[in-house]
């Protein structure tokens, strides 16, 4: 908007201005797939099934007794390295949404193991799910956000001099 601005600077920012608003459309989006699959694997973490259920029967005069049983005990597997398991990924996984928020990249393979040991639960639990919508590198994202600092670092000494 600035008149000062020539046709290509001016076209420079149109760019910097859709490549901003593009990235940053990335970034609430892979919040909002992070903190879905967060509440995914609180859910997993806690779903487990009551083995009393499989002795006990479903229909016929016992099934009220059957029912009142049920929710009155409860008998689980021991799924301590499951869900010790659930918690480190659940853990990771909000530590990378808080360093994604700082523009803290992750370490790539760290990334890689994490996106894809999340992705293969997901579709183990959840055959109707689609794949995670969230990137396999966060090279490109980096790249852009370099390059609008340096063009907003290159404007600002511009404009510095001609003053």
């Amino acid at each position: 908007l600035l008149p000062s601005l020539s046709p290509k600077q001016h076209q420079q920012a149109s760019q910097m201005l859709a490549l901003a608003q593009k990235r940053s459309e990335d970034m609430a989006h892979w919040q909002q797939t992070l903190s879905r699959v967060l509440a995914y694997h609180a859910i997993q973490a806690k779903q487990s099934h009551n083995l009393l259920a499989d002795w006990l029967p479903t229909t016929g005069t016992l099934a009220p007794l059957s029912q009142w049983l049920l929710q009155q005990f409860n008998i689980h597997p021991v799924a301590q390295t499951m869900n010790a398991q659930y918690r480190a990924q659940h853990e990771q996984l909000r530590r990378m949404q808080q360093q994604l928020a700082q523009e803290q990249w992750p370490e790539p393979r760290a990334w890689a193991t994490l996106r894809s040991q999340v992705q293969l639960q997901i579709l183990q639990h959840d055959k109707q799910r689609e794949a995670l919508d969230l990137p396999e590198d966060f090279t490109p994202i980096q790249h852009d956000l370099t390059q609008l600092r340096d063009t907003a670092r290159q404007w600002l000494q511009e404009s510095n001099h001609e003053d």
